[in-house]
């Protein structure tokens, strides 16, 4: 947008009247206006804005080279009516069917997207003509290719490994259970409940005003013990002391970082060569990590797929391998390899259609560079206005 501005702004300084009369080169008589230069520098910022990369060059610069690459296009364009190539009008028409049923474009849009297919297609033509009196690749090229970038052909290590993910219970979680243990005491001091969670339970909080933090938490966590073990046939009673149950079991479950660990040591050594089916059992049943379900299957990876000090384990093991439990970005892992693929070579035959693609790509850039540079050997190429003196100077 920042070209586009300029463009209109030095035009209006220079007194212009209309973008479209406004002459900078005649190539062979036809004309190139500055309002093409704008239009072709706009479209190439845009492509360049869906790459997601900005222009490197100046304003000034970014329309030189918008120019240039009009005066390749139009003494090609120039070639093929003088050379009478033929165009696919049926790939044009289809082409233009397809955008119209993908974007409901109006009539003069259509003729605009058809104006601009045939002229890419004429180009094209303009292309394999000049590429058709050219070498073509040949598989000593590709042979050659293959020998100077055989690292680059190499395959990296695979493993399809599953794990056993164990985290320590975060301050998060421990914060949300003391809400809870809270929550319980303060519901059971309501008069409409029975007596059996009244009585204990109002008794604790006549101690519980007058004593310190440490102490306050012990005579919670001894209520909330007493109310577990409350037995009655009244609902509120067994509703009182299933939640208190449930509170003493969600305590039981939390580990720090010492404990995490020793719990997934006795886990690796119950699993210790008793293979993948009994490794995937205990991840449904305990592990916290992603795809606990599946039985920790991490499916096949590469190494750089997770952090460092998770690749330096497990492509250390070989198929069938158990790893040590180890620590990866504060939880303790453990790892069985299914199965490995080591570092190899690809060969020539795997690699032949991608190296002949890059080539061929390749060529096309320097097929494109020879047809321009040939015809502007024979061409009337002349600059009605320096377009540095449009754009402005440094």
């Amino acid at each position: 947008m920042r070209f586009l501005m300029l463009a209109l702004l030095t035009t209006c300084l220079s007194g212009v009247d209309e973008l479209g009369d406004f002459t900078v080169r005649y190539v062979n008589e036809e004309v190139i206006t500055f309002a093409d230069v704008i239009e072709r520098s706009h479209m190439r910022e845009q492509a360049l804005r869906q790459r997601n990369q900005r222009p490197t060059s100046t304003a000034k610069e970014f329309y030189a080279e918008s120019l240039e690459e009009l005066t390749d296009e139009t003494l090609m364009l120039q070639f093929a009516k003088e050379r009478k190539l033929p165009s696919n009008r049926d790939r044009i028409s289809m082409a233009v069917l397809e955008r119209a049923r993908a974007s409901g474009l109006t009539l003069r849009e259509l003729s605009r997207q058809r104006d601009a297919i045939e002229r890419q297609q004429t180009l094209r033509t303009v292309l394999d003509f000049f590429d058709l009196r050219t070498a073509k690749v040949s598989p000593e090229d590709l042979w050659q290719e293959y020998q100077k970038r055989r690292e680059e052909f190499r395959r990296p290590a695979r493993v399809h490994a599953f794990w056993i993910l164990l985290r320590p219970t975060s301050e998060t979680d421990r914060e949300a259970l003391v809400k809870a243990k809270r929550h319980l005491f303060n519901r059971a001091q309501a008069d409409e409940l029975p007596a059996a969670v009244t009585v204990p339970t109002k008794a604790c909080l006549a101690k519980y005003l007058e004593a310190g933090v440490a102490e306050q938490e012990r005579l919670l966590d001894g209520l909330i013990t007493d109310l577990a073990k409350l037995e009655s046939p009244e609902a509120a009673t067994r509703a009182i002391a299933t939640e208190a149950a449930a509170l003493i079991a969600r305590q039981g479950s939390f580990r720090d970082a010492k404990q995490t660990e020793v719990r997934l040591q006795t886990l690796r050594s119950e699993l210790d060569g008793k293979g993948l089916d009994a490794f995937k059992q205990a991840a449904q049943t305990h592990s916290q990590g992603p795809r606990a379900k599946e039985g920790g299957d991490l499916d096949w990876f590469e190494a750089g797929s997770h952090t460092p000090a998770f690749d330096q384990q497990v492509f250390a093991l070989t198929a069938g391998g158990l790893s040590p439990v180890f620590w990866s970005e504060q939880v303790a892992c453990l790892v069985y390899v299914a199965e490995r693929h080591d570092q190899a070579q690809r060969s020539f035959q795997e690699v032949s259609a991608e190296i002949e693609t890059g080539l061929k790509q390749e060529r096309f850039t320097q097929v494109k560079a020879m047809a321009a540079l040939v015809l502007r050997s024979k061409a009337s190429i002349k600059d009605v206005v320096d377009l540095e003196s449009v754009t402005g100077r440094k």
